[in-house]
């Protein structure tokens, strides 16, 4: 198991670090097009380093390989996807309402 983890491991980093290779090059390339839109592209490598936790996290909890049903793993990428949302919708309100209060309590 112990080699499964390394491996695992390895390949997740590794295609993450090509998708995140892939999409900057992309917004590189296509910065005209994306320049006025770059605050939403801002948390992509936060985003891909996520995405990598969780898809180690998948396979480790599925002990290596995906399960016959891939509507097992589409349904826990949903409800992963529906979680994090949640939090971050959260989070950000909360974060925007509680600099927008010490900033005004500043000025």
């Amino acid at each position: 198991m112990k080699n499964d983890t390394f491996l695992t491991n390895i390949l997740t980093l590794s295609a993450a670090g090509l998708f995140i290779l892939i999409t900057g090059l992309t917004l590189y390339f296509f910065r005209d097009s994306f320049s006025r839109y770059i605050r939403f592209f801002l948390p992509i490598p936060p985003l891909a380093v996520a995405a990598y936790i969780y898809v180690y996290n998948l396979f480790e909890h599925f002990k290596g390989s995906l399960p016959d049903n891939p509507m097992i793993v589409a349904k826990d990428v949903a409800t992963g996807i529906a979680v994090a949302s949640i939090f971050f919708t959260i989070f950000t309100i909360l974060l925007v309402l509680s600099i927008n209060l010490v900033r005004k309590s500043l000025i």
